[in-house]
């Protein structure tokens, strides 16, 4: 690498690690304590989303998992072969 382009990799670094370094207290600066808020209840379905969610990512258990079978995308009526289905 030629020095100049050395100098300009090495310019260009220090100048993000000046405004990595300065970005947490600047941060804290202009941070303002939001207002107290009313407790946020969820509705039913955001409730079972998240929990299908817990499930998907094997966090909570499936009721039942039918594993191996083919299954038919209707969408593209294409079939896709040994799948897992999960039931919660």
């Amino acid at each position: 690498m030629h020095h100049s382009r050395l100098r300009s990799v090495l310019s260009t670094a220090l100048a993000v690690l000046a405004a990595v370094t300065a970005f947490p207290a600047a941060l804290s600066a202009a941070y303002v304590k939001p207002e107290k808020r009313a407790p946020f209840t969820f509705s039913e379905e955001i409730k079972t989303r998240q929990l299908l969610l817990q499930v998907a990512l094997a966090r909570e258990q499936a009721d039942l998992i039918i594993r191996g079978p083919d299954v038919l995308d209707v969408r593209t009526l294409t079939w896709m072969r040994n799948q897992d289905i999960v039931i919660r």
